[in-house]
């Protein structure tokens, strides 16, 4: 299926009122049964690519994933921009998004990178490059962006950081997102009920 097929099918962001909406509401909230659903490390990967293929259709909600915030110890949820996920359901298992999202899922949310580890780590303020290679992906998908950050670009970017899903890959490239309640501003605001992510592509230091 091609990206122009993928979307034409797709249950858009900005048409949909994704699963999101309830989380923003805390109708899913009500009690740890509530996360069930969501996509985690124990999820079977063919369940997930039928579920991409259901989304694709416009047969089911988008899916979302959960891991675990370390830093807040509260749940880490996120999402993929559809070009993401027609890249999952078009690749090979071992292929390295999905070794990126296995890493995400088993281990979760960390702060800075000290090397050595696997997981979500922020992006180091010497990763220049890549940080203006995510503000360029956010800012070419900032629909999908703010739906389901539930949050505008512009208005608030200075809650928003980036961050990058570590999985042994010597060529150096990563993939690549945007969190909203991570970090000192934010959490100076108050600790939310969970930290949301999404990722939106590959890119290099």
């Amino acid at each position: 299926m091609s990206q122009k097929r993928f979307e034409e099918k797709g249950s858009f962001r900005r048409q949909q009122a994704c699963i999101l909406e309830k989380l923003r509401s805390g109708e899913l909230l009500e009690s740890d049964a509530s996360w069930n659903w969501l996509w985690n490390a124990q999820s079977r990967e063919e369940s997930l690519l039928e579920h991409i293929g259901l989304y694709a259709s416009g047969s089911a909600e988008l899916p979302i994933f959960r891991a675990q915030d370390h830093r807040t110890r509260r749940p880490f949820i996120f999402s993929m921009v559809d070009g993401l996920l027609l890249e999952l359901l078009q690749s090979p298992l071992e292929h390295y998004l999905w070794r990126s999202l296995r890493a995400a899922l088993n281990y979760g949310l960390h702060g800075y990178s000290r090397g050595g580890r696997n997981g979500v780590f922020r992006q180091q303020p010497a990763d220049g490059k890549m940080i203006r290679a995510t503000w360029k992906l956010a800012q070419d998908q900032r629909v999908q962006v703010e739906c389901d950050l539930g949050m505008g670009m512009d208005d608030e970017r200075g809650a928003l950081t980036a961050v990058k899903i570590v999985s042994h890959n010597p060529g150096g490239e990563r993939y690549v997102g945007l969190l909203r309640n991570f970090g000192p501003e934010a959490l100076a605001q108050g600790m939310p009920e969970h930290t949301r992510g999404i990722f939106l592509g590959l890119a290099s230091y």
